[in-house]
């Protein structure tokens, strides 16, 4: 799996997410998750199950963090990329969605 930037934030991916959530709005990094898995669920052939399209996730955690970044200029303050000593690249929480 690749983020495409070609794959857009299209209504079908925001219904299905409040959909699934029953939030308007991404609260948590679960949200965050499950959004971006909307997104490539609506997109194209993209038919991986949820429990396959985290375990992608956790393998390679730069798609997130490429989403974020391609989604926004940066990432959402609540929500920040980081790398620790031994190379692995997580997400923090912290503070608030601006």
């Amino acid at each position: 799996m690749e983020w495409k930037k070609k794959e857009r934030i299209t209504l079908k991916a925001v219904f299905l997410f409040e959909r699934i959530t029953g939030k308007p709005e991404i609260e948590t990094a679960e949200d965050l998750y499950i959004f971006f898995y909307c997104i490539r669920a609506t997109n194209g052939d993209y038919s991986a199950s949820f429990s396959d399209f985290l375990a992608e996730c956790e393998e390679k955690p730069e798609l997130l963090a490429d989403f974020i970044e391609q989604c926004t200029d940066s990432p959402p303050a609540r929500y920040s990329i980081d790398t620790a000593p031994d190379g692995q690249t997580y997400i923090k929480t912290g503070g608030g969605i601006s």
